[in-house]
C-alpha cells in the first residue's frame, strides 16, 4: 500500500487543517494519508510539504529521492516579509529546487520562478467553508487579516471607516467578526506580499457573498478580469468613489443579486470541491509514477 506523508506544522492551524481537510476527502485506493510535521523516511511514497520547511528537510530529501518517493511542495506565502522581492525570490529558489513538484498560489507568483521550475501549476487558496455565512447583509466596510500583510494604516481604517477585523480574533471566533458586508483589501506593489498574494481575502468575500473591494494585486486580476469595476486605485485617490458604489450596490437587492450571479463562476473556482478536484490530479499522476517505478 503506498502512504502519502502530508508534512504540516500544525493540524489545527488554519491554512494547515483546510488542506488536510481537502486531500483527505480524495478517493484513493489503497493509499494511506499520514499526517506528520517531520518527514518519515520510506520507499514509494509521495510526501505533500505545506508552506514550513527546515533546513533538515533538504538532505532527507536527496536521500529519499533515490527510493521511488517524490516531493511536492506548496509554498503559500512563505516568505512574504522578505524585502525586497529579490531577497524573497533568492529565498525561495534555494527551497524550490530541492523538490519534484511546487503548487503555486497564482500564476504571477508561478511566473516569478519559471527559470527555476519546470513542474509546476496554480492552485487559489479555497475559500473556508467550516463557518457560517449565514449573516445579515450589512453596508459596512471591513478590512480582514493582519494590518502587517496591507498598505493600511490605522490613519486610513479611521479615515475611510473600515472596520478591521484582526486576524487573531476572525481565527478565534469568525462567524462574530467576518460579516456579509463590503470585504477590502489594498496592498503597494513595493511590497513582496503583493506579487505572492494568495486569494484568501477574496474566497471569503465570496463565501459571505460580500462585495469585494481592491486594487490590482495580481493574484485579484487573475481571478477578477482587469475590467472589474471595483479596483482602488494604488494611491486610494478613489477609494471614497469606490466606497460609495460598493454602498450602493449592496443597498439594492437587484443590483447585490446581480453582483453575487456574477462571481458565481469565480466563487466555483475557489471552492474546496474545484480546489480537492486540482490536488487530486496532481496527486494521481504521482501516484501512478511511484505505482510504474515501485521498488
Amino acid at each position: 500500500m503506498t502512504n502519502i506523508y502530508l508534512i504540516i506544522s500544525n493540524l489545527n492551524t488554519g491554512s494547515y487543517s483546510m488542506k488536510y481537510n481537502l486531500i483527505k476527502k480524495i478517493n484513493l485506493k489503497k493509499v494511506n494519508l499520514i499526517v506528520s510535521s517531520k518527514i518519515i523516511p520510506n520507499k514509494n511514497s509521495l510526501y505533500i510539504i505545506i508552506k514550513k520547511v527546515n533546513s533538515g528537510f533538504f538532505e532527507e530529501i536527496k536521500k529519499l529521492k533515490k527510493y521511488n518517493n517524490y516531493f511536492i511542495f506548496e509554498p503559500l506565502d512563505l516568505g512574504w516579509n522578505k524585502e525586497p522581492l529579490s531577497k524573497y525570490v533568492n529565498f525561495m529558489s534555494s527551497i524550490i529546487e530541492n523538490f519534484d513538484y511546487i503548487i503555486f498560489n497564482s500564476k504571477y507568483t508561478q511566473s516569478l520562478f519559471a527559470k527555476n521550475v519546470n513542474n509546476s501549476s496554480v492552485i487559489y487558496h479555497e475559500y473556508d467553508s467550516r463557518f457560517s455565512n449565514n449573516s445579515k447583509v450589512q453596508p459596512i466596510v471591513q478590512y480582514i487579516g493582519s494590518e502587517s500583510k496591507s498598505s493600511f494604516s490605522k490613519k486610513d481604517f479611521d479615515k475611510y471607516n473600515i472596520s478591521h477585523v484582526h486576524a487573531s480574533k476572525y481565527i478565534n471566533n469568525f462567524k462574530d467578526n467576518v460579516l456579509t458586508s463590503i470585504h477590502i483589501d489594498h496592498l503597494n506593489d513595493n511590497f513582496t506580499y503583493y506579487h505572492i498574494h494568495t486569494a484568501t481575502k477574496l474566497s471569503t468575500a465570496i463565501y459571505y457573498n460580500s462585495i469585494f473591494i481592491c486594487n490590482k494585486i495580481p493574484v485579484y486580476v487573475e481571478l477578477l478580469g482587469n475590467d472589474y469595476n471595483l479596483y482602488l486605485k494604488d494611491d486610494l485617490s478613489n477609494i471614497e468613489e469606490i466606497i460609495s458604489n460598493a454602498k450602493e450596490i449592496i443597498n439594492d437587492n437587484d443590483l447585490y443579486n446581480n453582483y453575487v450571479s456574477k462571481m458565481k463562476n469565480v466563487k466555483r473556482v475557489l471552492s474546496p470541491e474545484n480546489v480537492k478536484d486540482c490536488y487530486e490530479k496532481i496527486i494521481k499522476s504521482f501516484l501512478k509514477k511511484i505505482k510504474k517505478n515501485k521498488i
